[in-house]
């Protein structure tokens, strides 16, 4: 996601918090799910630029040292 690709992942743990299905990835439970969601990325440039756009907004805004700052600066008092 960082990188602006597009994620594709199981729909399980962590992937369900942090990818927003059609929003900056696919979430899938099977072959076919997967299948479909490859399928849409390889047909649409617009689509994987959208979402890969969207996935490094959302890591950003998540993970980057901007959006920790105050809990780095917690680990020194």
């Amino acid at each position: 996601m960082a990188l602006r690709i597009p994620v594709v992942a199981r729909n399980v743990g962590e992937n369900m918090g942090l990818v927003e299905a059609n929003i900056n990835g696919f979430l899938v439970n099977n072959a076919s799910g997967w299948k479909q969601a490859l399928e849409k990325l390889i047909s649409d440039k617009h689509l994987r630029d959208s979402l890969g756009t969207n996935g490094r907004e959302k890591v950003q805004q998540l993970y980057s040292v901007v959006a920790n700052t105050l809990v780095f600066l917690s680990l020194f008092k």
